[in-house]
């Protein structure tokens, strides 16, 4: 009776209705079909190890025993991953009336400390280069202007022309998501240069196409119309795609986010310190001291010499 009236039985059959709720939120294109594609991946790694358990009596027990086989054989950051995945699939049970308690929330969630490798200044040029050959316009675009502000991929899909003023690019930084601290607001001085890049010029050269992000399909790319903002996912996926394709790897190859790390690395050595975290919104005790902030909060690191 409960097959034929919809209500699963065993966990199996609710991975099975879960996995459309994944398929929903890519549609209203809120995951990407990578994500989609790996929850619906881990999704079956479950159903065959404890999917046949009834949904009702999945206990913290039946989690943390699972989850252990992931810490034994010394595969923690799967183990976290798969924790993650369970904790929204019994959340949408209960969303859903199938349950009443979220069996996974009282397990302990195991701390694995990131350890991504670094992108050397070498590395980027041979990316960046790459991408120059092969990859969409806007791709280039990106690298240049990552290194050239050293901001987070959030912050660099959403620059718009109408951010410039005053001889700066003004960016308001996305909110800490650990902390939710509201993010800094930085006046990046035009005359930038670094890596042989200059801020004015990049920026000049991105203006090929009717649009107001400066990150911007100059193709028509599916449902992405020319002149349409490029989604930060899409540059994190086209960065490992190019990091991959030059043979740059290791077991926790550098990320889009890493070329951030390499911008702050090149502008400590260039400027110093303080104006490195000055541009990156770090806070510090002589941050003050280089800022100008006269014009409404909005912060502007000072450029020596």
């Amino acid at each position: 009776m409960h097959r034929i009236s919809g209500q699963p039985e065993t966990l199996a059959e609710w991975l099975e209705q879960y996995k459309e709720i994944v398929d929903k939120r890519y549609a209203d294109d809120k995951i990407a079909k990578s994500t989609r594609d790996d929850r619906k991946q881990k999704c079956n790694t479950i159903a065959g190890k404890i999917g046949e358990t009834l949904l009702k009596q999945v206990s913290t027990r039946t989690i943390a025993d699972f989850l252990k086989t992931y810490d034994d054989e010394g595969k923690a950051r799967m183990g976290q991953a798969m924790r993650s995945l369970l904790l929204d699939v019994f959340r949408e049970a209960i969303a859903a009336g199938w349950c009443d308690s979220n069996p996974v929330e009282v397990t302990r969630a195991e701390r694995v400390k990131t350890k991504r490798e670094r992108l050397s200044l070498d590395q980027f040029m041979v990316i960046y280069a790459k991408a120059k050959e092969e990859s969409p316009e806007w791709m280039a675009h990106c690298l240049e202007i990552a290194i050239l502000t050293a901001q987070r991929r959030g912050d660099l899909a959403k620059m718009k022309y109408t951010d410039i003023k005053d001889g700066c690019l003004n960016v308001i930084q996305q909110k800490n998501k650990r902390t939710d601290e509201i993010g800094h607001k930085v006046a990046i001085p035009m005359e930038l240069s670094v890596a042989g890049f200059s801020l004015q010029a990049t920026i000049a050269k991105t203006r090929n196409v009717v649009g107001r992000h400066l990150i911007h399909h100059t193709k028509q790319a599916g449902r992405a119309k020319v002149g349409s903002k490029v989604r930060d996912v899409s540059l994190a996926q086209e960065f490992a795609r190019l990091r991959d394709l030059v043979g740059i790897t290791g077991e926790n190859p550098p990320t889009l986010h890493e070329v951030r790390s390499l911008a702050a690395r090149l502008y400590t050595e260039k400027y110093g310190k303080e104006f490195a975290n000055a541009l990156l919104g770090h806070k510090s005790a002589k941050m003050t001291e280089l800022y100008l902030d006269e014009r409404d909060g909005w912060f502007r690191p000072k450029i020596a010499g």
